[in-house]
């Protein structure tokens, strides 16, 4: 699995490609793996609530008790964090620099969730429906394809590890002729945790600026460090891209 969502009574829903470590919060004093989260309530709520529960009920999906035979005492033992955590320095500095976020400051945070639950749609590919497929791989593209619709202004794509293939290239380049301006965010080869990814990529990079698609790379650090106060994606020891996401005529 790589999906992520966390879904709190029912009311309000986390979704993004953020996974549990320091390294994706800024806790620590490694590299920050950069990522986004959608925060919404509403209609959309009750949608990820069900996906949830279509992929945790696949017939490919095993219990927690039928892997581990510890009693539920004994797991609870196991998942405690001991007291020294929380006083711990590097802990105490982000759990004040979160605090400090705006997004957390009541009546602004409710109206960011309400706006983007307002317009949603969900989609996910469960492993029964990859199950007997000959490509999965093929199958999700065209779910996502069908799901986007078509394009007429602009699609902007955040990707850390940015493969297009062949036939992902030969579609941008169809909704180029089309007149669809697209930028893509990815990581550069020094920013990329997973340097084999980047050959995937690179090979397709002058064809895609030369039809006019627009390529950014995320670099590790900064230029001037010294001069910037709000480090934002490049974190206290430089940034790895880690978002994949995309908008489609803004």
């Amino acid at each position: 699995m790589h999906n992520k969502s966390y879904t709190a009574d029912g009311v309000v829903t986390l979704v993004g490609g953020r996974n549990i470590g320091d390294a994706y919060f800024g806790a620590g004093e490694e590299p920050l793996f950069s990522d986004l989260d959608v925060m919404a309530i509403g209609p959309v709520v009750n949608d990820v609530a069900n996906d949830f529960e279509r992929y945790w009920r696949c017939s490919s999906v095993s219990t927690l008790q039928q892997v581990l035979s510890l009693s539920e005492q004994e797991l609870t033992q196991r998942i405690e964090l001991p007291e020294s955590w929380y006083n711990d320095e590097i802990t105490r500095r982000y759990l004040h620099k979160l605090g400090n976020q705006p997004v957390y400051g009541g009546s602004r945070s409710r109206n960011v969730a309400a706006d983007l639950g307002k317009k949603h749609a969900c989609l996910a590919m469960t492993l029964l429906k990859a199950r007997g497929r000959r490509s999965a791989i093929r199958f999700f593209r065209s779910d996502y394809l069908t799901w986007m619709g078509s394009p007429t202004e602009r699609i902007d794509i955040i990707s850390a590890y940015f493969v297009p293939t062949r036939a992902g290239v030969a579609q941008l380049l169809n909704l180029v002729r089309k007149g669809v301006k697209i930028a893509i965010l990815t990581n550069s080869l020094a920013a990329n945790d997973v340097a084999v990814v980047h050959a995937g990529y690179a090979r397709w990079r002058k064809k895609l600026l030369r039809y006019g698609v627009e390529l950014y790379e995320l670099k590790p650090t900064r230029e001037h460090e010294t001069a910037v106060h709000d480090r934002g994606l490049t974190g206290n020891s430089g940034s790895s891209l880690h978002a994949k996401t995309f908008s489609i005529d803004g």
